[in-house]
């Protein structure tokens, strides 16, 4: 019998505790529980090798622990997790193993590069002491540059995050926090802000309790950031990510992409051989078995028209935009001549040169609007 073709693919961790919630998440968390922490472990372990049962040849080149604040873990439970993962040499040569944290204190950092963790994502958001307090982050801005001071003694592959666009916020405010956090770092992901109606500040903006920036001035903050990051060797690869040479995500990558991704844990997504789910957005479901084999339908068959609309509006995140004849050959399409139309209508804000299309370097901020016009 021909052994079957082994598959690559990026593993997502859900770490879902939090000791508490920053006021403009709707990401799913809970409140950090030792007891629950340490059964939720098990059952991540337990659908970990149930989804390595059901394909045997599957292989990860990326891990990324999310959150969540995954930092909140004990050493033991990261360890216990990471073990079990690395023994059940399911983790290619030379795979990224990455960790978001919260501006952390004592050995976190060295335990995380001891057990070979090799990427951390620092969510800084701000080095504002009244921009944190106002949405609600558990640090000041003194404690977020001793973490990266710490850390930087233990990794060399260190992501900061950043806000854009918070009430209140001044581009002069975007340029101390970028000064500051520039020398630690290889990477840095600036988002700008998007409030769902209900997180706590997407109820007070709502209801006019809370006055978000305009968008030119959210554009001219943006703008700010990425001329200043361009300026000390920071090139933007994705929308809203910045790194020196060769530090990109290489799992994040994989989103943007479209390539084979598996994520466990509660609320975790996949996309998997074409097919979009989800685990149960609760942890006492997923711990009862609401997980990737119960969603996992294999004699699903993906919607082409659909799954060629999400690569088109993410590959033009990207600063390279999309590979047209990667695009016509895996759609079994004629690119240029499907979007003729759309394509002579984005003239002056994207362009189609040496095989990819592309939005403008400084158009990138109407991406979603380009995107829009691809629905067909």
């Amino acid at each position: 019998m021909e052994r079957e073709r082994e598959q690559i693919a990026g593993l997502y961790i859900h770490i879902p505790f939090c000791r508490s919630k920053c006021y403009y998440c709707d990401f799913y968390s809970i409140q950090y529980d030792d007891a629950l922490a340490d059964k939720y472990i098990d059952a991540l372990i337990s659908e970990f090798f149930s989804v390595c049962e059901q394909f045997q040849n599957l292989y990860f080149d990326t891990v990324y622990l999310g959150g969540g604040t995954p930092s909140l873990l004990s050493h033991r439970l990261l360890s216990k997790l990471l073990g079990a993962i690395f023994n059940s040499n399911r983790l290619k040569e030379n795979c990224e193993i990455s960790i978001e944290s919260n501006p952390a204190k004592g050995e976190f950092y060295k335990q995380c590069a001891d057990l070979k963790i090799n990427r951390l994502s620092i969510g800084i958001q701000s080095l504002s002491d009244s921009i944190l307090n106002l949405i609600g982050r558990g640090h000041n801005a003194r404690e977020a540059i001793q973490a990266l001071e710490i850390a930087g003694k233990y990794f060399d592959n260190i992501n900061a995050d950043i806000i854009i666009g918070i009430p209140s916020q001044t581009k002069l405010d975007i340029e101390n926090t970028l000064g500051l956090i520039m020398p630690f770092t290889k990477h840095i992901s600036a988002y700008i802000l998007k409030l769902s109606d209900e997180s706590p500040m997407g109820k007070k903006a709502r209801c006019s309790q809370m006055h978000l920036p305009s968008d030119d001035l959210v554009a001219d903050m943006y703008e700010l950031a990425y001329d200043k990051l361009s300026m000390y060797g920071f090139n933007r690869y994705e929308i809203s990510n910045f790194s020196v040479a060769n530090y990109f995500s290489r799992h994040n990558m994989k989103y943007w992409a479209c390539w084979n991704t598996i994520g466990i844990g509660a609320a975790a997504h996949s996309f998997f051989n074409g097919v979009r789910f989800s685990n149960a957005s609760d942890i006492n479901r997923y711990m009862l078995g609401e997980s990737f084999l119960t969603t996992y339908d294999k004699t699903l068959i993906p919607d082409k028209k659909e799954l060629l609309f999400e690569e088109i509006m993410l590959g033009l995140r990207l600063e390279s935009g999309l590979d047209v004849l990667s695009i016509n050959k895996k759609f079994g399409i004629d690119f240029l001549s499907r979007f003729s139309s759309v394509i002579d209508r984005l003239k002056g804000i994207a362009e189609y040169k040496d095989g990819r299309y592309k939005i403008l370097s400084s158009k990138m901020l109407l991406e979603s609007a380009v995107a829009v016009e691809f629905l067909d």
